[in-house]
Parts: structure tokens; C-alpha cells; sequence
């Protein structure tokens, strides 16, 4: 079985109106006057009286850490650790949005932007791949040109706006040993680059020279072991490529030459494409924003470039009818797929007609403020730290490996482009008990090992929640996230030990907490009184947390059965995933550590989270 740190937690049917929902159209109009009327006759309409202190304890079952400078643990001052409210803040949130069946919108709850990917892979090794490899190949094809692709020089002019002009005929080439030579240089053939040489530009991509490192001296030498290669298969080009690539690897450098440009036209790069090219943050290698050269730099060479220009730098690219679709360094460059992260997001959870109860409580940017402010969380006694040490390897999350992320069926593998593709669930992490230290591992990479010093477990900090104007069902549904079990009920927790993640370091171990929780509202003679029996009067009343917890669930009850059966999967498997008993298991470290890389390679699918752990 496949096996990873987190899991998913499914995505509920639709979205759950909050009673703030009813008056969408005005508090969302364009009418700012008639928007901030409706904002008050909300609060009066819907009973949003009440205003309190949620009081929260919480203790660290395994090592805490949360990042303020460096390997240091977040402080304020005197390096006394805190929790940040916006941690807390951060933690609650999220599980509002699970809890209550909330929207995913994009770029708040969930990534707008395109991924990026490059298909080249071996249909015979990576089956999977075959429908991906073809995407690719389609993508690549232009519309002015059959064969797609194209080299080009990109230039940005004065004002900042960007256009590609066409190279005129094929990219000239050299072989890298003679590249040396001549311009007595060394190619690192593990990296991508730009190299100027007067007019001339090289452009080298990674995975440069034969299998072993092993380079070829003259194109005759080349043109010897190719047409060897082609005897084995009889002169058949097209079956003897795979073997001339994997034999001969890359041995050539192709390079540009500004005198053969004509700058008569160009193709204009959108805004959009520019973004989107920004956005591939995975990409690695040359970045071609960066890296144009300044046109002045030529001045002496006699180059008329077009009339603003500034920089310039070689690129291949793939035009429509009038402007730029994609462009890259290196024929084989990174292209975005078509479809963005949210658009695998269901409709019905990207309605933008619907207020969730995430939204009416924690606030809606350029519309409405939230009702709900965190205090940061107070170190109760002295803090006692972990020694410094490398941490285990700290991945980011990456979305580009859609067996993981999309729902897969029987019928193939389902990528971001293909129909019908849509994400898992809201991800969460595991519990694990097991050591955060890379304990001397050997890393080809060291950019992943962090040096952190994080709190032993047992450290104990208090916080408040403080809250303004809620209605009973609105505060139900804050307080469901601070008791999970009793908000699911003994048929769904059944005997779930509910503890958080919050923080760094959540793939390896860190950062589950427990949090115990106490209601206090505002009492009706809190501005009328100065004093009590015990002194200063503080104007609070203990309140249930369970009654209002249950006023949230009566409201769920009135909605559709399809939702109410889809929030109760939600719940069953938030359960299975927030359930500390499941550390106990004496497997459980193997069945939540990262996968083999056979498995990842091999596209393997990651099971659901109650085929991993179930509530028993």
C-alpha cells in the first residue's frame, strides 16, 4: 500500500448557507452604503448578541515548533515563546471550513494558479504516462507552425510589456566538447544556462553529454555511432530515436545569433501568459524574467532592435494566431496544463452566491469583517526546548503529482487537464510519535534539512478567542471545532481522542496538540456593575458549550438529506485522522511515512484516510 504523512478529508456535497448567507446580494453589492445597512440589520435580524471570551488551554503531545527567526521558536520578546494568534487563528479556520461544509474559493481556501509540468516519459517503463505524453505533444502544437515550437528572442521594452520575435531558420549547434574549446569555458552538464558570446547566445538545458558524462569530440564521431545505432533497425528512423537518445544522450548546445533576426514583427506575451510563467514555482533551472540582457549592451554590433526595447533573451515558444500560448527555455520546455487547481474544485463548492459560516464568522476581505479576534497563546510556566538539531527531510506540498491530490478511477490516471478531474479533500496531516531529527541520513540534497529547535512536549499555553455579536448557530459552529467528538456523536467519533496539528514540521511529527476549551459570555449587567463579592466585577458568565454546539446541529438537520449524509462522511473521517489512539498501533509509523520512490514513480495510487485508519 502506498503510504504518505497525510491524507484527505472528503469534500462535502455543497456548501453550507450560514444564516448571514440570506443577505448575499446586498452585502456583496456594489452599493457600499446599502451593503453596511444590511450589515447591521443582519446583526439585529439574526439575533447576533452575543460577545464573549472562548478561554483555551493547550498542551503539546510531541515536540512544537512554529518559525520566527531562523531555527528559533516564535517569540516576542525576551525570547519567551508565544503562540502567534494568527497560528491559531490559521488552525481554527480551516477546520471551520471542514466542520461546516464550507466553499473552496480560489486563491483563499485553495491555489488559482496553473501547475506546470514537462511530459517526456518512457511508455514502456511509465505506462501511466501515455495519456499525459500526448497532452504534452498537443499542447506544443501551434498554430502558425505545425511543429510547434519555436526559437525566438523575448523582449521586454521600457514599459514593461513583453513580445517574442521568431528566429529566422533552425537554431545553429555545437558540439559541447568544442564549445569548450573555443570560448575555454566548462559546461556543468547537471544545469540549464544562458551564455553570451558577443551576438551569439548558448542555451544549455540540464542532463548534458552521454550516459557516464561521457562527451564526443567531433560531429563525425557523432554522425558514426548515430547511423550504427540506425543498421540495429534497419534505417528506420522513427523506431531507432529512443535508442539514439538514451546512447548518445545530449551532445549538442544550440545557439542563437542576433544578427540573423528580423525585427520587423513579433509576437505580444500577455499579461496573463507572463503571470502564469511567474507562477511556476517549481520550474528550477533559468528563469527567463530575470535573465534578459540589456539591448545597450549591444550597441555596438549594429542591431536595429525594435523601437523601446531593453532586454532580450533567448527563448522557444509556441504562438497562436496573434500572440504567445506558452514559451520556456529549451525546445522541451514546462507548459502550464489548461485547467487551474481550482477549477477540480466541484461547482457546487465554488458558488459564489452562498456566504459559508467560515466567511460570516472569521470576516470576507473587501466586503465584511470578521467577528472573531485571537489573543497569542501564553507560555504557562518556563519554556524547555529540544536541542538543535537537523531536522528530517521538510517537503513542500506538490500538487503536480495528481495521483495524489485527484480522485483516480479504474479507467487511468487522471491528470489536471483530464474531464472530470477533481481534488481529494482538504489535507491534513497525520499524528505520529517518532523522532523529528534526520539522525545523520545522507542527503544528496541538504536544502532539505532545516535546523530547528523546537518546544519539548508537555509545554502548556493559554489563549482567548474573543468574539462579538454571534447568533447561537454561528457560535455553535466555532464551538464545533473545539470539540469535535461530541460534535460528531458517539455513532460517528465512536471513542476518538481528538487532538490538533498546528505549526512546522507536521510531516514529521510535530505539532499535535490538545486543546481544552471554556465558554464565557458576556453577562446583561457587565456595564453596570464594578465590582463583586471577590472584587473587581470582570462581567462573564460560564456558558454551554454543548448547548450551542447542539443549536448548530439543529441547523444542519434542517437542511437536505444528501448534505446532512455528506457532512457526516466529513466528520467520520476528520475523526479517523484527528484520533490520537492511533499512534499506538506498533505499525503505524510504516503506514505514514513518505513512499518508496518506485511507488511515486510508478504513480501509485494514495488510499483513502479510513483505509489507512479507522475509528474503531
Amino acid at each position: 500500500m502506498v503510504t504518505a504523512p497525510y491524507n484527505f478529508i472528503d469534500l462535502p456535497s455543497e456548501i453550507l448557507p450560514s444564516p448571514m448567507s440570506e443577505w448575499q446580494q446586498l452585502l456583496m453589492g456594489e452599493d457600499k452604503e446599502a451593503a453596511m445597512a444590511a450589515y447591521k440589520n443582519f446583526l439585529q435580524d439574526a439575533e447576533c448578541n452575543l460577545t464573549g471570551i472562548i478561554e483555551l488551554s493547550i498542551e503539546n503531545l510531541t515536540p512544537l515548533f512554529i518559525g520566527g527567526n531562523g531555527e528559533k521558536f516564535y517569540a516576542v520578546m525576551d525570547d519567551v515563546p508565544v503562540l502567534p494568534g494568527s497560528s491559531i487563528r490559521g488552525m481554527l479556520h480551516n477546520l471551520v471550513k471542514i466542520v461546516t461544509c464550507g466553499a473552496v474559493r480560489a486563491d483563499e481556501d485553495i491555489h488559482g494558479r496553473h501547475l506546470y509540468y514537462r511530459a517526456l516519459m518512457k511508455l514502456n517503463k511509465y505506462p501511466w504516462s501515455e495519456d499525459l505524453n500526448k497532452h504534452y505533444k498537443e499542447q506544443l502544437q501551434g498554430t502558425v507552425k505545425k511543429d510547434g515550437v519555436q526559437p525566438g528572442f523575448l523582449v521586454k521594452d521600457k514599459y514593461g510589456d513583453y513580445r517574442i520575435y521568431a528566429y529566422e531558420g533552425s537554431p545553429e549547434k555545437i558540439l559541447i566538447n568544442q564549445y569548450e574549446q573555443e570560448y575555454n569555458t566548462r559546461v556543468d552538464g547537471k544545469k540549464s544556462s544562458v551564455e553570451w558570446h558577443g551576438t551569439e547566445v548558448f542555451c544549455t538545458t540540464s542532463k548534458l553529454g552521454m550516459p557516464k558524462g561521457t562527451r564526443i569530440f567531433t560531429d563525425a564521431e557523432y554522425d558514426r555511432i548515430k547511423n550504427q545505432i540506425l543498421d540495429r533497425f534497419g534505417g528506420n528512423n522513427k523506431k531507432a530515436l529512443p535508442a539514439i537518445a538514451r546512447e548518445l544522450g545530449k551532445q549538442y548546445i544550440v545557439y542563437l545569433d542576433l544578427k540573423k533576426m528580423d525585427w520587423q514583427s513579433g509576437y505580444p506575451v500577455s499579461d496573463e501568459v507572463i503571470q502564469s510563467y511567474r507562477d511556476d514555482i517549481k520550474r528550477g533551472g533559468v528563469n527567463l524574467l530575470e535573465c534578459g540582457r540589456p539591448v545597450k549592451e549591444f550597441s555596438g554590433y549594429g542591431i536595429d532592435f525594435p523601437a523601446g526595447a531593453d532586454t532580450v533573451v533567448p527563448c522557444f515558444f509556441v504562438a497562436g494566431r496573434t500572440e504567445v500560448k506558452f514559451f520556456g527555455h529549451g525546445k522541451s520546455f514546462r507548459v502550464p496544463y489548461m485547467n487551474s487547481i481550482a477549477d477540480a474544485v466541484p461547482k457546487a463548492l465554488r458558488n459564489e452566491k452562498v456566504i459559508d459560516f467560515a466567511e460570516a464568522i472569521f470576516g470576507k476581505k473587501e466586503y465584511f469583517a470578521g467577528r472573531v479576534f485571537f489573543d497569542d497563546g501564553v507560555l504557562d510556566g518556563r519554556a524547555d526546548f529540544e536541542k538543535t538539531d537537523k531536522a528530517r527531510i521538510l517537503l513542500e506540498p506538490n500538487p503536480t503529482s495528481y495521483q495524489l491530490y485527484l480522485e483516480q478511477d479504474k479507467h487511468g490516471w487522471k491528470h489536471w487537464d483530464s474531464k472530470g478531474a477533481k481534488i481529494r479533500g482538504y489535507k491534513m496531516y497525520w499524528h505520529q510519535r517518532t523522532d523529528w531529527r534526520n539522525n545523520g541520513e545522507a542527503m544528496d540534497n541538504l536544502k532539505v534539512l532545516s535546523d530547528l529547535t523546537p518546544l519539548k512536549k508537555g509545554s502548556r499555553f493559554s489563549s482567548k478567542i474573543r468574539f462579538r455579536n454571534l447568533n447561537k448557530v454561528e457560535l455553535g459552529a466555532l464551538l464545533a471545532v473545539l470539540d469535535i467528538a461530541y460534535t460528531a456523536g458517539e455513532r460517528i467519533a465512536k471513542k476518538a481522542d481528538i487532538v490538533y496539528k498546528m505549526g512546522h514540521g507536521k510531516s514529521i511529527g510535530l505539532g499535535s496538540v490538545r486543546i481544552a476549551s471554556k465558554l464565557l459570555l458576556e453577562a446583561e449587567d457587565a456595564y453596570t456593575r464594578l465590582f463583586d463579592k471577590d472584587g473587581w466585577y470582570e462581567g462573564y458568565v460560564e456558558g454551554d458549550i454543548h448547548a450551542y454546539i447542539d443549536a448548530f446541529k439543529g441547523y444542519l438537520s434542517g437542511q437536505n438529506n444528501v448534505l446532512q449524509l455528506s457532512w457526516e462522511n466529513v466528520m467520520s473521517v476528520l475523526c479517523s485522522m484527528m484520533d490520537w489512539h492511533q499512534v499506538n498501533d506498533p505499525a503505524w509509523s510504516s503506514k505514514v511515512d513518505y513512499m518508496e520512490l518506485k511507488e511515486f514513480l510508478n504513480r501509485e495510487q494514495l488510499p483513502k484516510a479510513k483505509q489507512v485508519y479507522s475509528v474503531k
